[in-house]
């Protein structure tokens, strides 16, 4: 679970550890379940590599708390309304993308709808606030 006190705790005081070790665990868990189940062509990690996906598209957040500051509210919870892109939330939307290219047509056994919302969180969190906006590093 990503909470939101974690996300907090870098306005609160600083520390930005917290939440990091959460997310990046997340997305390190997807990862190497991702590249077993490539290896290993079983389905064995099928249903919790959907578990993971399904799990960072419902995040708020794909950055880390750090990197609020572009939003109009600054950093503490982030505004959906407002998306920001960094390098952590790039780097989160690279592994989908993996997960979608390799394990395709496993994702749409277990159901048709991991791909699309793949796709529109992609969409949602990077492809539109790059277009719209020139002021993410």
């Amino acid at each position: 679970m990503l909470p939101a006190t974690a996300l907090l705790d870098f306005a609160r005081n600083g520390d930005r550890r917290h939440f990091e070790q959460l997310s990046f665990a997340r997305r390190r868990a997807l990862v190497e379940l991702a590249l077993a189940e490539c290896v290993e062509c079983k389905g064995r990690f099928t249903d919790t590599i959907v578990y993971g996906v399904w799990a960072i598209c419902e995040e708020s957040f794909w950055g880390v708390s750090a990197h609020l500051s572009p939003q109009a509210a600054g950093v503490g919870l982030p505004d959906m309304a407002e998306p920001t892109v960094d390098l952590f939330a790039a780097e989160t939307a690279s592994h989908l993308a993996w997960a979608f290219y390799l394990l395709g047509e496993q994702l749409d056994a277990v159901s048709p709808l991991l791909r699309p919302r793949i796709l529109h969180e992609q969409h949602r969190r990077m492809l539109a606030p790059c277009l719209q906006r020139d002021d993410f590093h």
